[in-house]
């Protein structure tokens, strides 16, 4: 599906039911040649924020559960207009 669609961005959910966002991550940097594709952390674990281990995994950044607007489209590179 990746390389059908033109994706700037794939949020990730840490905790996942079936597969860890870990997992996931690894997976598509494992299968994709996208290396622009900006890879983003989503968890309810605040601890994680204050953790540099998600970027050192693969993420580019982190956003923590609840996010509101303004902070999803930073993260994604578009401006809140």
């Amino acid at each position: 599906m990746i390389g059908i669609h033109h994706i700037r961005c794939i949020l990730i959910d840490v905790s996942m039911p079936n597969i860890s966002g870990v997992s996931l991550l690894k997976s598509i940097l494992l299968r994709s040649k996208h290396t622009k594709i900006k890879l983003v952390a989503y968890t309810a674990d605040a601890k994680l924020a204050e953790d540099e281990a998600y970027k050192k995994l693969g993420f580019h950044d982190l956003l923590v559960k609840p996010i509101n607007a303004i902070d999803l489209l930073k993260v994604v590179g578009l401006s809140a207009v």
